[in-house]
């Protein structure tokens, strides 16, 4: 039965019905990382791998202008609402195959009319970390960044993940932004139209595929068996909101199947009396380079 209807799990509710935009952001490779913003749906994998493909090789043409500068690896920002759960753990093993970073940057909300306000809104970019919104205006979900339901599930792909909750800083008189956090979790569901139709032992059946499916898929990802209970506990009627200090404790920041594989390649040379280990540095960042262009290359022959 799974097989036959997989194709119509969504993991949020209420969201607009296109899928979601990739781009490359920045202008300079340093700065360079691939935006997933918007609902996600079937074919957005596909998307991410044109995308990745592009990045890879704008970073191969510019090691051949600048032989010896570091490589700068795959890196994606997400935000997004949710959506097909099935494409989700398609694209967080994607990530896990090629040894992707993600990283979920909260913006800064301020006031406009203030006078810090008013110094960022004129700054160039100001608009890739903050917001603007005047003071008492109901903050609304397209002044902040999210990662909810299934992107939840791409994140737990990445080999290396960083987080920051958004922050609201409209109010002169506060020193400390009010967090306003970025994961959120519900549990899968399926579609109303379809679940609808179903017998209770039928929709019983179903939806313990889909449950096992899920839960093996962050149990194979490294998340914890509290977060991945804790996301089956909240209905998807509901969004389960997770301050960063708090879901930093579910996940590592980077993979230990990683780090290892990176010592066994480069070693761990001791730092120079700066603290520095640019040698080990440069060939831990190489050998991720190397792995992501040879899946390029096997990519790029295919299309």
């Amino acid at each position: 039965m799974l097989r036959t209807i997989l194709f119509i799990l969504i993991l949020n509710i209420a969201v607009p019905a296109f899928s979601a935009e990739i781009k490359l952001r920045g202008e300079k490779l340093e700065y360079k990382s691939i935006s997933i913003e918007g609902k996600i749906e079937e074919g957005d994998l596909d998307k991410i791998k044109i995308k990745s493909y592009e990045f890879i090789l704008s970073g191969i043409e510019e090691r051949k202008r600048k032989p010896g500068r570091l490589s700068f690896n795959l890196n994606y920002k997400l935000n997004t609402p949710g959506g097909d759960i099935v494409e989700a753990i398609k694209i967080g093993r994607f990530f896990r195959e090629v040894l992707a970073e993600v990283g979920v940057s909260g913006k800064i909300i301020l006031d406009p009319n203030t006078e810090v306000g008013k110094e960022v809104f004129n700054q160039e970019g100001s608009s890739e970390m903050f917001s603007f919104l005047s003071s008492g205006k109901e903050i609304t979900d397209e002044l902040i960044r999210r990662n909810y339901s299934a992107g939840v599930l791409i994140f737990y792909g990445a080999v290396k993940r960083g987080l920051n909750d958004n922050g609201d800083m409209r109010s002169a008189t506060r020193r400390k932004a009010i967090l306003i956090p970025a994961i959120g979790l519900h549990r899968p569901y399926y579609e109303k139209e379809f679940f609808s139709t179903l017998t209770p032992l039928e929709a019983s059946s179903a939806y313990h595929d889909l449950e096992v499916l899920v839960r093996n898929y962050l149990k194979e990802m490294g998340a914890t068996q509290e977060i991945i209970d804790r996301m089956f506990a909240s209905n998807s009627n509901k969004i389960d909101l997770i301050l960063a200090d708090e879901f930093q404790k579910h996940y590592k920041r980077s993979e230990s199947f990683l780090e290892e594989w990176l010592i066994a390649k480069c070693g761990s040379k001791k730092n120079d009396d700066a603290g520095n280990n640019w040698d080990v540095h440069k060939c831990t960042t190489d050998a991720i380079h190397e792995h992501q262009k040879k899946w390029a290359m096997e990519y790029g022959g295919t299309k």
